[in-house]
């Protein structure tokens, strides 16, 4: 599941862990789990070292002069196409939403379904716009809301018009039909066309009369046809630019961010302060284990 479905910390998600091993009555069980626990807290604490030295070390870039490739960049969200979805619970507009729905199920909450707006960002500053593909993205900051009814609630999370976020991932500038994969889509259909209609092919390209197209006469066509969508691009509107943001190929972290520097900051040290704990108390755990055993 990407970052945007997960609505705790995943520090959250070793609780039970402990649970168990502070309940489970069976030393072998105990430790297990201790072990389990502090393994998870040294990798989230290393996640979460990684993740702080990248908003610390990637500076902000302006959407229309970024660099190619790994970026951070700040600005405010759009409606995707112009117009701002609604929450399905709430109302409250917004460019992005989650929506879960738990019964409860005696003294749990079961999950029993799920919708998720499908839309990409819409990222503005003062330079210019990008679209954020915000698939596997890391969140922090989102808008919550939780409405009780009986023995069910609906949990909503949401990104805003107008909210300020920051984007750190992978930045792509698409050039619209200016590209040459797409010169040689244009041209391909062209050439389609052509060969649909094989007797003006023939009359046109047939140089030496066999009622045949060899290669040198393909190459021909092939070059006639590449003229002939140029001819037609020149005459088209420039296709503007188009900035994509989406996950890093290489495994960097990508985060989609609508907390203030300072509180990505304190959020990020809390969390680091836990998955020290976790793995010290852990260790500490087993060694009083081990001491009493060997005794």
């Amino acid at each position: 599941m990407n970052g945007f479905g997960r609505p705790v910390p995943l520090e959250l998600l070793l609780l039970p862990l402990a649970w168990a091993a502070l309940q489970v009555l069976d030393r072998h069980g105990a430790t297990f789990c201790m072990v389990l626990l502090g393994a998870g807290g040294l990798v989230l604490w290393i996640r979460n070292l990684k993740l702080q030295r990248t908003l610390l070390d990637t500076p902000l870039a302006r959407i229309a002069s970024a660099a190619q490739g790994y970026v951070a960049l700040r600005g405010r969200l759009l409606p995707f196409d112009g117009s701002a979805m609604t929450l399905p619970g709430n109302g409250m507009p917004c460019v992005w939403f989650s929506c879960e729905t738990q019964e409860r199920v005696g003294d749990r909450w079961r999950t029993v379904s799920r919708d998720q707006s499908e839309e990409s960002l819409r990222l503005a500053d003062d330079s210019g716009e990008c679209l954020v593909f915000w698939e596997q993205a890391s969140m922090l900051g989102l808008h919550c809301d939780t409405t009780h009814r009986a023995d069910e609630r609906v949990i909503e999370r949401w990104l805003a018009p107008g909210d300020v976020v920051t984007v750190i991932g992978e930045l792509r500038t698409r050039l619209g039909d200016q590209g040459d994969r797409a010169l040689d889509a244009e041209v391909g259909v062209l050439l389609d066309a052509w060969k649909r209609d094989r007797p003006t092919l023939l009359r046109r390209f047939d140089c030496n009369g066999d009622g045949q197209i060899d290669l040198a006469e393909w190459q021909a066509v092939r070059h006639e046809a590449r003229e002939v969508v140029l001819r037609e691009r020149a005459q088209r509107p420039p296709v503007a630019e188009t900035h994509v943001v989406q996950a890093p190929p290489d495994g960097r972290p990508f985060v989609v961010s609508a907390l203030a520097s300072r509180g990505q900051r304190l959020r990020l040290a809390a969390l680091m302060a836990v998955d020290v704990a976790t793995f010290l108390g852990s260790l500490w755990w087993l060694s009083q284990t081990w001491h009493t055993v060997a005794h």
